[in-house]
């Protein structure tokens, strides 16, 4: 049994990604992760491999408006991100609709992009924010995405209000 099925997660047969069952983590060169809540973009981060950092909110569902910010940062932040990505994860890919659902509706996507395609492999999951969400490995995937970018989406704002 997957870990995702421990979770009581209905497979999408809807939609599909490319499946990554047997494919190393070095094969991706770009990461997506965003969380909707109540269809407003609470968490947009995108990382690539050329150290491309985009970033939007802190996944809150806060009403405060986010600002977008892009840029390059040294950090391998990507890399970092990736060594958290298990082979058993991409295994589990697919999208999910989380049973009982209470509270605001969460839509939580997490895309790897292929090197070098427009191929992706990847999860979503649709869940209810008063109510179980996506399973722990993924929500710490989560978790440490927005971790990895603090520093770098403070600096950025920092910036911004030192130049008004």
């Amino acid at each position: 049994m997957g870990f995702l099925s421990m979770f009581g997660c209905s497979k999408s047969s809807k939609e599909q990604t490319t499946q990554a069952a047997q494919t190393p983590s070095s094969e991706f060169d770009k990461a997506l992760v965003t969380l909707k809540i109540k269809d407003d973009t609470a968490l947009f981060i995108l990382l690539a491999e050329d150290g491309t950092v985009n970033r939007m909110g802190d996944g809150s569902a806060s009403t405060e408006k986010h600002d977008m910010f892009i840029g390059i940062n040294r950090e391998p932040l990507f890399g970092r991100f990736m060594a958290r990505v298990t082979p058993e994860m991409l295994k589990q890919q697919g999208a999910y609709e989380i049973p009982h659902r209470e509270g605001a509706r969460c839509e939580l996507t997490l895309l790897l992009g292929y090197r070098g395609s427009e191929k992706v492999a990847g999860f979503k999951f649709i869940y209810g924010a008063e109510s179980q969400g996506p399973p722990r490995e993924i929500a710490d995937l989560v978790r440490y995405a927005v971790e990895l970018t603090t520093p770098w989406h403070e600096e950025q704002k920092r910036a911004v209000k030192a130049g008004k």
